[in-house]
């Protein structure tokens, strides 16, 4: 049986929903996402960047982007993406993980969504929301890694040649957006808490943790004058 506080009823719904979904290993699951993910990663990213004339005279994108499947593939790494330019045998070999860029946010913010104890219509309002906009920060993470390889000094697949600014900013939102785990469960939480809340919610959660505590008392309390006799 739940318990009746929506505070501690939240926590075990979101602990179970989380745990079914993203630490229990069930068969064929992350295989068949991640192969879904290689699908649409080649649909979105392949051709990549600047356009070119080809040998025909036609006007091409330079770059050439391949998501595969790993022949190393673990739990969390099971995919590689593949940077190359056109007419070119030089390939940048990335490993790339379907799993923590794009799976855990995503389920992250639906257990988060599911469990929040507001108006099922509201729920399902911010869960629909919240799932796109999850999504599109996916596709930014993606994109900002492969722009990132196709821009790496010495490299024979090197497309883009920023300047020393351009370049560290790359670099930096590569680090804190791809390479640092943080956002890939920072970000799902914050759209959590802007889509599924309002400012009265802010309220009631207040008074169910600390009970004892009137809204009207507090703001009485911080109306009075300082320098008031007694």
């Amino acid at each position: 049986m739940l318990p009746r506080n929506p505070i501690w009823r939240f926590i075990l719904v979101f602990c179970a929903l989380y745990a079914v979904f993203a630490i229990i290993p069930w068969p064929g699951v992350q295989e068949a996402y991640s192969s879904w993910y290689r699908r649409v990663g080649n649909a979105l990213f392949d051709p990549f960047g600047k356009r070119v004339l080809n040998a025909s005279g036609e006007s091409v994108q330079l770059g050439r982007v391949e998501f595969r499947e790993s022949s190393t593939k673990n739990r969390t790494s099971d995919t590689v993406i593949w940077h190359y330019l056109r007419r070119s045998q030089d390939v940048g070999a990335v490993e790339h993980s379907p799993r923590l860029t794009g799976y855990l946010p995503t389920v992250e913010f639906a257990a988060l969504a599911l469990a929040t104890p507001v108006a099922w219509r509201r729920r399902v309002n911010g869960l629909l929301a919240g799932l796109a906009l999850v999504h599109g920060f996916i596709l930014l993470r993606v994109w900002i890694s492969i722009r990132y390889t196709f821009s790496e000094p010495g490299t024979y697949w090197q497309m883009y040649e920023p300047g020393a600014f351009l370049w560290a900013v790359l670099r930096n939102c590569q680090e804190a957006i791809n390479v640092a785990p943080v956002a890939s469960f920072a970000v799902p939480a914050l759209l959590w808490l802007i889509l599924l809340f309002r400012p009265a919610d802010w309220s009631e959660a207040l008074g169910v943790l600390l009970p004892g505590l009137s809204v009207d008392d507090s703001v009485t309390e911080k109306s009075e004058p300082s320098g008031s006799s007694r």
